[in-house]
């Protein structure tokens, strides 16, 4: 069942619509040298040490809700099997790597059979982070895959270098990928279509282990136009989960994508726990995780830090949920943008609640364009409990997005936007516009709420105040609300 072609629409507003032929600037080389291990990112990401401590900082600070109980260990192991309590704090997120035993599809993770990558009779992929071992991985996939009862993938320690991916189903059973070690994504832009590893029309996915997916960015950040031309060609993202159900993704790392780290596209009943994404604040269009086109899919337990949206939520998105995530830096938790191409279907039911964003240029967003080719509807959003730590842009509807210099997009925006609630949320911002309320002429926003708001200015202007700014919104206020809600 083929791809629609479409899907690529819903990356993300701020990126154009792209071409994927293969980039000019890819230099072609033959052999096992097509791959390289070598990255050319100078600078190491900030530790998750160092962001840890950060969060600590905030808690202390008197915020940073989900990070109360960092230091403990709120994961437990019980005879092998990892327990967890969704209502509790994330914890362990700075040593996931030493976290063993199951996930919460237990029922898939016991008497496995096991396909290491690395038994050299069948597979014999090669943990040196120099030998191409793309054929080892998609020969162990297609012979789990193919195997009734409970097969499990195995990545054991090392570094393995690794061209595209496609894991593709349907498969006869549930499957299981358990990474320790580090996968490692080729340099050579050449070689991609469209995307380093997908997940596609699977029914039961696990993937978990403590290991990390490098997507070695620094190899194609120079050459992403996209932010700055409307047709460019789109560098690969490192993980995608097209057509996925029942799936539980945890403990794992995603590092340096070339472009977005995650995509969910079409896919439902989906859980993302104690993940770390990690890229520079500069590196363009490295969303941490994007989700289109899919329902029931929740972002618990995790931390964000890399150059674009933490999250973001494009069209056809249905019960959502994200739960203490620390987001920081990067542009904050976005739904859209919205409204670009013509046929997109509804946002409906997001509850985002017991988050951090700290240094992020946005916090809590919805954008969509102007000269929208079709009407559709962002209704039933909450916003609670809530933490901002210098947010440029705590709260912010804009239905004028555009990422370009030149626009030629003027009327009206035709999405509309209904019943949002922002409750609890309090922290400070650095800019003197703390909450930025700009809707449609033609559909204005109907039912947003403001609850219980405390944003306090931390810029430059130190004799400054925050406040807010309301254009064809209809809104209501209830409780303390600072800045001082335009009603």
């Amino acid at each position: 069942m083929p791809v629609p072609a479409t899907r690529r629409r819903h990356l993300s507003g701020d990126i154009p619509s792209a071409t994927h032929d293969s980039p000019p600037w890819a230099v072609a080389t033959g052999g096992a040298s097509t791959l390289s291990g070598q990255s050319r990112h100078g600078k190491v990401a900030p530790t998750m040490s160092r962001l840890a401590a950060v969060a600590r900082d905030l808690y202390r600070a008197g915020g940073g809700y989900f990070l109360e109980n960092l230091e403990d260990e709120v994961i437990t192991e019980h005879g092998g099997n990892v327990t967890n309590d969704e209502t509790r704090g994330a914890s362990g997120i700075d040593n996931m790597a030493d976290v063993g035993g199951t996930d919460d599809m237990a029922s898939l993770t016991n008497n496995l059979h096991d396909y290491p990558v690395t038994r050299s009779e069948d597979y014999g992929a090669k943990g040196d982070g120099k030998t191409d071992s793309t054929k080892a991985f998609e020969e162990a996939w297609n012979a789990a895959c193919s195997t009734k009862g409970k097969p499990r993938i195995f990545i054991p320690k090392g570094q393995y270098l690794v061209g595209p991916l496609m894991f593709k189903g349907p498969c006869k059973s549930g499957m299981v990928l358990k990474v320790k070690g580090q996968v490692v994504a080729s340099t050579n832009l050449n070689i991609y279509k469209m995307n380093w590893i997908e997940f596609q029309y699977i029914d039961g996915l696990v993937i978990s282990g403590g290991g990390r997916f490098n997507g070695q960015g620094a190899s194609a950040w120079p050459h992403n136009e996209c932010k700055k031309k409307r047709n460019c060609k789109v560098p690969p993202m490192s993980l995608v989960f097209s057509f996925v159900t029942n799936a539980t993704i945890s403990k794992i790392s995603s590092i340096d994508s070339k472009f977005f780290h995650m995509h969910v596209f079409a896919s439902k009943n989906m859980k993302f726990k104690f993940i770390k994404i990690i890229a520079p604040e500069s590196s363009p269009n490295t969303d941490g995780i994007h989700i289109a086109e899919s329902s029931n899919i929740k972002v618990i337990d995790s931390i964000i830090h890399t150059g674009d949206d933490c999250i973001s939520i494009g069209p056809g998105s249905h019960n959502l949920l994200i739960a203490r995530v620390f987001c920081g830096p990067g542009h904050g938790i976005s739904i859209g943008s919205l409204g670009k191409y013509a046929n997109e279907k509804d946002v409906v039911g997001l509850k985002v609640n017991n988050c951090t964003l700290s240094g992020t240029d946005n916090g809590l967003r919805i954008k969509t364009w102007q000269s929208s080719p079709s009407f559709l509807k962002v209704t039933d959003f909450i916003f609670e409990d809530i933490i901002m730590k210098n947010v440029y842009n705590p709260i912010i509807i804009d239905q004028e997005y555009c990422p370009f210099e030149h626009c030629a997009e003027k009327d009206p925006s035709l999405v509309k936007i209904k019943n949002i609630k922002f409750k609890n949320i309090k922290g400070t911002s650095t800019s003197e516009v703390a909450i930025k309320l700009k809707c449609s002429d033609s559909h204005p926003c109907e039912g947003v709420e403001l609850s219980n708001i405390n944003l306090k200015y931390n810029g430059e202007n130190k004799n400054a105040i925050t406040m807010s700014t309301c254009v064809n919104a209809h809104v209501i206020s209830n409780g303390n609300v600072n800045p001082k809600s335009c009603i």
